[in-house]
């Protein structure tokens, strides 16, 4: 994320606040998640404005922050959503580039003048560390008591009075076997409650290997073996087939993990998780090694097996000492 890169490199170097260029040239009716994340930098000290300067030669154009020594640096995008408030915003991929070479742009500063006001949507966060730790088998359901008996078992009541009907999941890192074992065991323990369950989308991202992986961890480097194997494991442990979406070039799918799950009365619960499935890590039991061995010039039949031979066989670790959030959101 190289825009994210750029501007955490300044981070702490500043003498005064720098700015943000949030929307260029057109009036952005600002959503109440976008201008939360707005009040928040301008209570770090950050400055937000408006580009006021000519629409053709500054469009590219996303940060300008001044440093100590009076220099200009200017971070600029090939891709336009990266500079509207919304679902896009500095996360549409494209080329980032920085540049010391532009003069000051025209700009109009702004200020949100206070907190948005807190809707009445039920929400709430987790930090989670090793208490999903265990056994493979029964991930799934470790996931789903703690995220829905929390919080006095507020997740558990409505999904309990509006039952699920779909449940759809964006993450880019998809690709290898460890996820795949990972996030079947969620959507397993799911539909295995929710009768009324009957949709499963996954969208996610394929890139091109060279050769194949010698490792459970690593990616499939044959897109046709992959998207065979984890449409026909998924329905073989959910009893639904789902509906696989696969992209090509990052820019076409959103670097936040987001499970979301829509009930019958088209309301939808919001998972947002940090780091995704891939927080977790697999072993298997009383191994010295840390790799666990897979076979991908194997044929389908005989690398489904083998999934099958190791979710009885490996255990699920929390793969950093510092914990991974997990947010969610009922929206009506």
């Amino acid at each position: 994320v190289l825009h994210q890169m750029s501007l955490n490199g300044y981070t702490g170097k500043l003498i005064k606040p720098w700015p943000i260029l949030v929307d260029h040239y057109t009036d952005v009716e600002l959503d109440v998640e976008t201008e939360k994340e707005l009040f928040a930098l301008q209570s770090s000290g950050v400055t937000l404005a408006k580009c006021i300067a000519n629409a053709h030669e500054n469009s590219e154009i996303k940060v300008q922050i001044t440093t100590p020594r009076k220099t200009i640096i200017t971070i600029a995008t090939s891709v336009s959503e990266n500079l509207i408030p919304g679902s896009k915003w500095l996360n549409a991929g494209g080329l980032v580039v920085e540049s010391t070479q532009l003069k000051e742009i025209k700009k109009q500063s702004f200020s949100i003048l206070s907190a948005p006001i807190k809707d009445n949507a039920l929400h709430g966060q987790w930090e989670l560390t090793d208490e999903l730790n265990g056994k493979l088998k029964g991930f799934g359901e470790r996931f789903w008591m703690h995220l829905l008996e929390s919080n006095s078992g507020s997740l558990l009541k409505v999904i309990s009075n509006d039952p699920v009907t779909e449940i759809s999941y964006s993450d880019r890192y998809q690709q290898n076997p460890v996820s795949l074992l990972l996030i079947t065991e969620v959507l397993s323990a799911l539909c295995a409650v929710q009768p009324s369950l009957s949709r499963l989308k996954i969208n996610t991202l394929f890139i091109d290997r060279e050769q194949p992986g010698y490792f459970l961890h690593q990616d499939w480097s044959n897109c046709e073996d992959y998207i065979h194997i984890f449409c026909k494991w998924i329905e073989f442990k959910t009893k639904v087939e789902p509906k696989l979406i696969v992209q090509d070039k990052r820019a076409d799918i959103a670097h936040r993990r987001l499970l979301t799950l829509t009930l019958e009365s088209n309301k939808t619960i919001k998972f947002k998780l940090d780091q995704g499935l891939g927080y977790w890590r697999l072993r298997e039991v009383n191994s010295r090694y840390k790799g666990i061995k897979f076979d991908f010039e194997e044929n389908e039949i005989a690398q489904l097996e083998a999934l099958r031979n190791l979710e009885s066989s490996v255990s699920v670790y929390n793969s950093e000492d510092w914990s991974t959030d997990i947010s969610y959101r009922v929206v009506k």
